[in-house]
């Protein structure tokens, strides 16, 4: 189930009688809570033992307000990408700690945040949380200040009751302080896209952020630290300054393009589809020469030549020929798209990213040509197979194009 945009709303319907809680933290805010998106009520619960369904879960409210405050820069700047520890930042169930939260997953899409859940039964619980699994986008302002209202509720009801002071009340308050500082904010920012508290870095890394900032072109930060790993964020930061330093990019210009209309609310995957189709119609090919560099966790750095009509893909060695090719159609994506003579392809969902994605999947395997192979027949295997991509392609174009 796909829902259109729609607002998010958290809500403590009352408080309750807490039967025996330890933990003042945990007594004091024990709650009726509510989650929402828009008609969908994602805190829809069986109860095996009652044999009835309610539309709330009880429990504090403490865990979730915390959660939330905690990963404040991570929900809002860390997008979907190869990670063993993301899903603590990203899905809700992280904040349970032994009490009923539904599996609620949230990564931000640029100015909005895509939220996917599906059913889920709680170990520890007589019941399980049954509304139909689906996702949907909404505006991260709405996000965001459905998360500030429960937050600061919770902050309330704690003082409200004596609790004046909480790991809750320090977090929280180091939040706001660094929105107001535009410094501070924007290494709040980068510490997010990168999994990290920025309340706990080291010292360590903060010179790793700090100098990776610096030795970078402006128009690679964003990506660079969307995909980066941050254990080796200074060492592959200096490899890809080097590679751009010995680039001749001074006859750059913005190649030209037969004109094609992106509307500003299509979706990434549209936007590559509708690129590749113009790419197609013009018949242009572009020669890429492809050098072996080891850029960690980045999949490629693509240099143009736009007087010459040449990319030059500096990439790790690749396993497939069909993981080769689809990593230069993502290039050539970006010198068609591209404000800059370099652009960075990697493994995060960043709507850039997405886009190259989807561009290179409808260049290599046409959503066109897929669908008339199903009709005579063929599985998807064979179809890839016969075009030279991989079978992850034929799927991708299956539940993008609807073939």
């Amino acid at each position: 189930m796909s829902t259109t945009p729609s607002n998010f709303r958290v809500t403590i319907e009352e408080w309750v009688n807490p039967q025996g809680a330890h933990c003042d933290l945990l007594r004091n805010t024990w709650a009726r809570i509510g989650i929402n998106i828009g008609d969908v009520c994602l805190t829809e619960f069986y109860d095996t033992e009652a044999k009835s369904v309610r539309k709330a879960t009880y429990g504090p409210a403490y865990p979730l307000a915390h959660w939330l405050a905690l990963h404040w820069w991570s929900l809002a700047n860390e997008v979907e990408r190869p990670s063993k520890t993301i899903l603590e930042r990203h899905n809700i169930k992280a904040a349970r700690e032994g009490f009923a939260l539904p599996d609620v997953t949230l990564y931000p899409q640029g100015d909005h945040i895509k939220a996917s859940w599906k059913p889920f039964a709680p170990k520890s619980m007589n019941g399980r949380f049954i509304t139909e699994a689906g996702n949907t986008t909404l505006p991260m302002r709405e996000f965001k200040k459905a998360a500030r209202e429960f937050i600061e509720k919770t902050i309330r009801r704690l003082e409200d009751t004596n609790v004046k002071e909480s790991p809750l009340h320090s977090v929280w308050n180091e939040t706001l302080n660094s929105e107001k500082d535009p410094g501070e904010r924007d290494f709040c920012v980068i510490a997010g896209k990168l999994g990290l508290d920025p309340y706990e870095t080291q010292e360590w890394q903060v010179q790793q952020i700090t100098e990776s900032y610096e030795i970078l072109p402006e128009e690679l930060r964003s990506e660079f630290f969307h995909a980066a790993q941050p254990n080796r964020l200074l060492e592959t930061a200096k490899k890809l300054a080097l590679i751009i330093q010995g680039i001749d990019n001074k006859t750059w210009h913005k190649p030209q393009l037969p004109e094609f209309t992106l509307s500003p609310n299509m979706p990434p995957w549209a936007s590559g589809y509708s690129i590749a189709q113009t790419v197609k119609v013009s018949g242009e090919t572009v020669p890429i020469t492809l050098k072996t560099a080891d850029l960690g966790s980045l999949s490629g750095l693509a240099c143009f030549d736009t007087s010459n009509k040449g990319i030059t893909l500096f990439a790790p060695t690749t396993k497939t020929t069909a993981t080769q090719e689809f990593l230069k159609a993502r290039a050539t994506c970006e010198y068609y798209t591209q404000t800059a003579p370099f652009a960075l392809l990697t493994q995060a969902k960043t709507p850039r990213q997405a886009t190259n994605r989807a561009f290179a999947a409808e260049l290599l395997a046409p959503a066109r040509t897929i669908r008339e192979k199903f009709e005579q027949g063929f599985t998807s295997e064979e179809i890839a197979d016969e075009l030279g991509v991989s079978i992850s392609t034929i799927q991708y174009q299956q539940e993008n194009q609807l073939v």
